[in-house]
């Protein structure tokens, strides 16, 4: 067998393998929502961006920013409730930030395409650039 072939084989299990992993682990279900399977072109864009915009986006997808229950965890400070709208009913939460959040709808449809989302899957059709940008405009620092 040539050695292309063999690295052709293996290259096509490992993503097999990969993707059975990332689609059935049991932790990072934000992310999963937002990034339902193993997309090169999408990784390649995501990794162009700068550093300070990869990790925004990587820290907003995975929920590992300082917003809500996960800022507590951290002993840092947060709010109960958004930070945006002000809603004391609506805890703050990536779920809310970028799908439901009625004080950041115009800037969601300026570069998200829509006002509101269904939930966090519509974001795995938008390229990173696009979700860096709503981040940036919201003045939600994921820092």
């Amino acid at each position: 067998m040539p050695l292309a072939s063999c690295k052709l084989l293996l290259l096509n299990q490992s993503m097999t393998k990969a993707s059975t992993r990332w689609q059935n682990a049991s932790v990072g279900r934000i992310a999963r929502q937002a990034w339902p399977y193993i997309d090169k072109a999408r990784t390649t864009a995501l990794c162009r961006l700068s550093r300070n915009d990869c990790s925004m986006v990587v820290r907003s997808l995975t929920g590992h920013w300082l917003i809500g229950t996960h800022a507590l965890r951290l002993n840092a400070p947060y709010n109960d409730f958004c930070r945006s709208c002000r809603d004391e009913e609506e805890e703050e939460s990536t779920e809310h930030f970028f799908c439901f959040c009625p004080a950041l709808s115009n800037r969601r449809l300026r570069t998200l395409g829509k006002p509101f989302l269904n939930d966090l899957s519509d974001l795995s059709y938008l390229t990173p650039r696009r979700i860096a940008r709503f981040v940036q405009l919201s003045n939600w620092t994921p820092f």
